[in-house]
This record gives structure tokens, sequence and C-alpha cells, in this order.
């Protein structure tokens, strides 16, 4: 197997559900031994026809939005910041936009909305490859003109041994990246990773000594305190 096998695994083999209790990589080179117990198979997240267990969790495609709701005057534009994850990487940024209700309150350039008249309006955000991946984003027109910030920690949730990623301390005004300043840490109770900063980037390198964990990265910028969980993970994940 490329991908260790864990405690607590689940097999389906010929419409059986098995879990694993016991391993054993050392006693014969190239070969493992499983100690299995029988499960119940869970018409939810199995998936019979493919033999395969917890089918539901494979290839989960996410779309990260900043917000869900904004509020926009009249004539103020906000850039969508919208990406697709799978299973916590970054997969891609072709995403479709398509508004759905009040499109005389706003219009829509790319990925650019314009407040036109004070009402509410709903936009549709989808995955190019795949339609039924959206979120919705609500826009309020107002009468006044409204700022929408927003702070986050950009980078994906998950490094593996060895690796370098990078992750960036962002503030945004209806969408579009400010200068800030900002003091990042990291918290890293069983010393999994090494990290160097480099003013709102910080670099964090996973161990070699095939210990998995989660860190967590804060950072302070303009008097609020950000966060992000990050799992350190191995090769074959």
């Amino acid at each position: 197997s490329k991908k260790d096998i864990e405690l607590g695994q689940k097999f389906l083999i010929d419409d059986t559900a098995w879990f694993v209790v016991e391993t054993d990589y050392i006693s014969v080179k190239n070969i493992i031994y499983l100690s299995l117990t029988e499960d119940k198979i869970d018409n939810y997240n199995d998936n019979l026809e493919k033999q395969l267990a917890n089918y539901n969790k494979l290839n989960s495609y996410v779309i990260n939005l900043e917000k869900k709701e904004i509020n926009l005057g009249i004539n103020e534009e906000y850039k969508i910041n919208a990406k697709v994850y799978l299973n916590g990487i970054l997969y891609s940024d072709n995403i479709n936009f398509e508004i759905l209700e009040g499109s005389t309150n706003i219009s829509l350039s790319g990925d650019v909305i314009t407040g036109r008249e004070i009402g509410n309006s709903k936009i549709k955000i989808s995955m190019t490859d795949n339609e039924e991946i959206y979120k919705i984003l609500t826009v309020n027109v107002l009468e006044d003109s409204q700022n929408n910030i927003n702070y986050f920690i950009n980078g994906d949730s998950s490094i593996k041994w060895g690796r370098t990623k990078n992750y960036e301390i962002v503030k945004t005004i209806n969408g579009e990246k400010q200068e800030i300043d900002s003091l990042i840490s990291i918290i890293d109770k069983d010393n999994i990773c090494t990290y160097k900063n480099y003013n709102n980037v910080i670099s964090i390198t996973a161990n070699t000594e095939n210990k998995i964990g989660t860190i967590k990265i804060k950072a302070i910028v303009e008097d609020n305190e950000i966060t992000k969980d990050v799992n350190i993970i191995s090769l074959w994940m």
C-alpha cells in the first residue's frame, strides 16, 4: 500500500464491512498483516456498488468565500474572492458567477459586483467543472456606502512530511487586498514543524520524523486575532 493503513480504517470486502484493530508492518518484508473486526455497513456513508467505505468523504470539493453576505452602497464595487479546495488543498479558481435574484439591484462583470439600486440580490458561485458544487452570496444594496472588511490566513489546511508551504495574513476591503502589518506566531505543542516569518507571510516546514498532528497559526492584525489550524500528515495521505 502506498498509504499507511491506520487503526480504525474501514473497508468493504464482498459486501461486508470491516475495521482495522491491529497492524503489523515489520514481521515480513513488503507484507502488511491486518487484524480486522466485522462492522456495520452505513448506507449513507458507504458505497456498496463501488465497494468503498466512507465514500462520502472522498474527493470533497468546497468553494471557499470570504463572506456569505455583503453590504454595498450605490455604485460601490466588491470583488468576489472565491476558490475551490479539494480535501482542504487549493484546487482551482475556475468559478462561474450567476445572478439568481435581484438582477436590477446589481451588475456583475466577471468577479466584480456593483451596487445599482437599493434592494437584495443573490449570486450563485459554482465550480466550473461541477455546478452542483456551489455557494450563495447575498448582496444587500443600501443607500449609504459600506466597507466589507475581512481578515484571514490564506493557505492550505495540511502539509506533508518534509514539505514547505507559505501562509499569508490578508486583509481585504470590498474584496481588494490591502497593505497591513501583522504579528504571527505558531502554536506547536508536539514539535512537528519549523517556520520562518517574512513580513505578513510565514513559511512552515513539516517534520521528517513521521510525526503527525495539528499546529495553529495565530496572527494579530489591527487589534484582531485570527487563527488557522494546519494538519501535519504523512506523504501518502
